[in-house]
């Protein structure tokens, strides 16, 4: 979700994808998982405590003193959320976080690359809830291709000193008599890619 609203696309150091399901429909999921073995055959479908994680056979396998793991990276990680009339709640091995339903729901379709997916109604505020700050970006601390922890702190920057390496989204507030929306313009160095609308109850800048 950082990637679409920061810059409406897949950024080039993050290593894994993260996908999030209702836990009513898991039985559902994992009914349809195995299916794509029938077009991937290569594909690794594995339990992972309260994750699920999709990989291929050719990918980086991963070793400890103890143990041989039985997914590979690349991998997708799909957790699960619960919900009740007022809240969200996710589920994961690491610690419960709780918002808002009207921060959630109803989303709306932002781009991320070619595609066109839902988000979350306010993502800055779902999104506050696992990062510090907004406008720093940072490869973080934990390698997903070693599934271990590389280093007491991740390499950050300033998403703005990146503009001329990568495109980032600017957005500003346009109100008009009827609605609320925020712009968001890609940026290139000094190229606008495209511009997008979206309703959103609150608006921040995020670079």
């Amino acid at each position: 979700m950082l990637h679409i609203l920061r810059n409406h696309d897949i950024i080039p150091w993050d290593d894994d994808i993260d996908l999030i399901f209702n836990f009513e429909d898991r039985f559902l999921l994992m009914e349809y998982l195995p299916k794509i073995k029938e077009i991937l055959p290569e594909t690794l479908i594995e339990r992972a405590n309260m994750r699920i994680k999709v990989s291929d056979k050719r990918g980086v396998r991963y070793y400890t003193d103890d143990q041989d793991f039985a997914y590979r990276w690349p991998f997708i990680d799909i957790e699960f959320f619960q919900e009740n009339a007022t809240h969200i709640f996710t589920i994961n091995d690491e610690n419960t976080r709780v918002f808002d339903r009207s921060d959630i729901f109803p989303g709306h379709h932002r781009p991320l690359g070619n595609l066109w997916l839902s988000s979350p109604r306010n993502p800055v505020k779902v999104l506050k809830a696992y990062y510090d700050d907004l406008s720093v970006c940072s490869t973080g601390r934990y390698s997903h291709k070693l599934e271990r922890f590389m280093r007491l702190v991740g390499d950050k920057a300033k998403c703005k000193s990146l503009l001329n390496v990568y495109p980032f989204v600017k957005r500003r507030l346009r109100k008009t008599s009827s609605r609320q929306q925020v712009e968001e313009s890609l940026i290139e160095r000094d190229k606008l890619i495209h511009t997008v609308y979206v309703d959103e109850t609150e608006y921040e800048q995020v670079i």
